[in-house]
């Protein structure tokens, strides 16, 4: 049996410190203090990084969505805008205390492999973190999902 046909593949501390320094500086360009958090493939945080002058909630919101991305390999915005379609689907996130559906988690994806997860939290909106995300994630050279 080849030892490697169990090794799944994450995100390296050097990319998330890449996406997530690359993360803050799209938010400063917008005028935006927000948080950043990386999370491997099995959601666990690789990386947190805080703004200065961040709101102090961003980041356990940019954990969930990061978390919430990586386990449904999905972006937490598609998901939102869906759920908010079928109101009895928001049930689904009482499931794990870790799930959010509001904009601003992407799944991380190179050469068609999730690898971890994104979230950001702090713009005025999930769909303008959303948009953070999507920015930082191409400047990476990353797929975007969704």
């Amino acid at each position: 049996m080849d030892e490697h046909q169990y090794k799944m593949n994450t995100i390296s501390l050097e990319k998330s410190i890449e996406l997530s320094r690359n993360t803050i500086d799209i938010a400063r360009q917008d005028g935006y203090k927000i948080c950043v958090t990386i999370v491997d493939i099995s959601g666990n945080v690789q990386l947190c990084m805080r703004d200065d002058g961040a709101n102090y909630v961003t980041p356990e919101s940019s954990r969930k969505k990061a978390f919430t991305s990586a386990a449904t390999g999905g972006p937490t915005l598609k998901m939102a805008e869906k759920f908010s379609e079928k109101p009895h689907l928001f049930e689904l996130t009482k499931a794990h205390d870790s799930l959010m559906l509001y904009g601003g988690g992407c799944p991380i994806v190179f050469n068609n492999e999730k690898i971890g997860g994104i979230g950001v939290a702090g713009a005025p909106g999930g769909h303008l973190d959303h948009e953070i995300v999507v920015k930082a994630l191409k400047s990476v050279g990353a797929e975007i999902q969704g």
